[in-house]
This record gives structure tokens, sequence and C-alpha cells, in this order.
């Protein structure tokens, strides 16, 4: 699914009702964090989803996830300043967070 859907099928996937207008609401830190911090790591980020809330809380964002999701979010996810597939690459770095949802 990853590689073929489209993107408005992508959402319907990951938030049932959106194409019937069911509206989402992003996820909002109900920890207090210093604000913003270095680098954040989503992990097991897919096609991007979480990039939007994960940008309000790091200045540098970095996705992790399956070489089929990557590839895909690639073509959609912005403002995204590393984006890897090879867990030997975040794993040599520093990040402030590491933001999982829905991964395990």
């Amino acid at each position: 699914m990853a590689r073929t859907a489209t993107v408005d099928d992508l959402r319907e996937l990951i938030l049932t009702g959106f194409k019937i207008g069911k509206p989402f609401t992003p996820y909002v830190p109900t920890l207090a964090l210093p604000s913003p911090v270095g680098w954040v790591l989503d992990c097991g980020c897919g096609v991007g989803r979480h990039f939007s809330c994960v940008r309000t809380i790091g200045r540098h964002v970095a996705g992790f996830d399956l070489p089929p999701r990557i590839a895909r979010c690639r073509e959609l996810a912005q403002q995204v300043e590393l984006l890897s597939d090879d867990w030997p690459s975040p794993k040599t770095r520093r990040f402030d967070l590491i933001f999982a949802s829905l991964v395990l």
C-alpha cells in the first residue's frame, strides 16, 4: 500500500473516516517539553503523518522506517532533513527526542 495507494487512500487507511470528513486532531504533547529541542527522530514514520506535529517540537526532524514506506515518504514529506530506511545511519546520530506512534 505504501508504494501504490493515492495520498487520500493512505490517509483513509491511517485515519479511518478521512474520506467522509472525519477530522484528525494532530498529536499534542502531554508533557512539558523544552521547545524547540534540537533533533527529533520519528521512529516508524511511515509516510510522514506526524511530521507536522514533530516539527513543532524540534528544530530538525528525521524519519526512520522500512524501505517501501521511506520511498513513499520521500515523495510526500516536506521539511524533513533526514529520511532513512537503513538503521546504521540514524543509529550513529544523537537525537534529543524520539517519537514513536503506532509502531509496536
